[in-house]
């Protein structure tokens, strides 16, 4: 377009390869054992446990907040299939 500047093009350009960036990761282990040895009447009893928890956690931001251009919307509604004949 030709009323777009030079900034705009690059702009533009480095929103739509979507870059992303990771800004928070996060991650968290923890676990548990226990056992325990008892005796009943006329037999044993054995017991075992075990607990293991994991979780991760990445939060990602856009380099460049989405450029708002013709060719954007173009997509956005090329997406959601909402473009007329």
């Amino acid at each position: 377009m030709k009323s777009m500047t030079f900034e705009n093009i690059l702009l533009d350009g480095f929103d739509q390869l979507g870059s992303f960036f990771v800004e928070e990761n996060e991650s968290e282990s923890s676990g548990k054992n226990s056992s325990a040895l008892g005796i009943e009447y006329n037999s044993i009893k054995l017991q075992l446990s075990s607990e293991f928890s994991t979780s991760h956690k990445i939060k990602q931001k856009r380099v460049l907040p989405p450029q708002l251009t013709p060719q954007r919307l173009a997509r956005f509604f090329g997406q959601k299939n909402a473009v007329g004949c």
